[in-house]
């Protein structure tokens, strides 16, 4: 029984620094090659318009292979737990596929080269303000047999946001409120008084009043 409790935990160690080492061979970075740290999260809230008029925010992640061998096989689960709108498309390693609801999905598996790093290609596109959450987990794959087995890998999690700009715009402008006043022959006056005012406001735009 100590032989076989022994080789067990033997086992379960090894299974462990391979998960371990595992999970260094690909990560996430930017465009650039910049790794980004397991666990981070980001923030895209700047909408393009593609070709069509479509808003479309990209996630702007890649996956780079940091010291994996080159035939180390690898897939991409995208875990959205909040979609207000839309549907996030995801088209790695090459084929499109969109979704518009709460769900994980796993991707084909592919190979990157050793210090190259590819596209994700996933992006949401709203169809109206709101905000959609997911994980992305770059997850290496272990030969077993005949078969391949799930090694721990690197997630970053993207909040997609399109803010309402009229929320926006309700923070950020004051009520303009009048800062000079003058008269019809153009000079300067305290009241308002009869005739006709030209009324110059805080904003820098200028009013005709008409005093009775």
């Amino acid at each position: 029984m100590k032989k076989f409790f022994t080789l067990f935990f033997a086992v379960i160690s090894a299974a462990a620094l391979s998960a371990q080492e595992t999970k260094s061979y690909f990560q996430f970075a930017d465009k650039d090659g910049n790794i980004i740290p397991d666990g981070t999260t980001i923030v895209r809230d700047v909408p393009e318009t593609d070709d069509f008029g479509t808003a479309i925010i990209h996630s702007g992640l890649y996956i780079k292979n940091v010291e994996a061998p080159e035939d180390t096989p690898l897939w991409l689960v995208s875990n959205i737990t909040k979609i207000d709108n839309g549907t996030l498309q995801v088209c790695f390693p090459q084929n499109c596929i969109s979704y518009n609801r709460v769900s994980s999905n796993t991707s084909g598996a592919t190979t990157i080269a050793s210090g190259n790093q590819a596209d994700i290609q996933s992006e949401w596109l709203p169809t109206a303000y709101g905000e959609c959450v997911v994980t992305y987990t770059a997850t290496p794959l272990e030969k077993f047999g005949k078969t391949y087995i799930e090694n721990e890998g690197p997630s970053v999690t993207v909040r997609y946001i399109l803010p309402d700009p009229a929320g926006i715009h309700q923070k950020n402008v004051a009520k303009a409120t009048p800062v000079a006043i003058y008269d019809a022959q153009g000079r300067l006056t305290s009241s308002a008084g009869r005739g006709i005012r030209i009324v110059r406001m805080s904003d820098g735009t200028v009013r005709k009043v008409v005093g009775q």
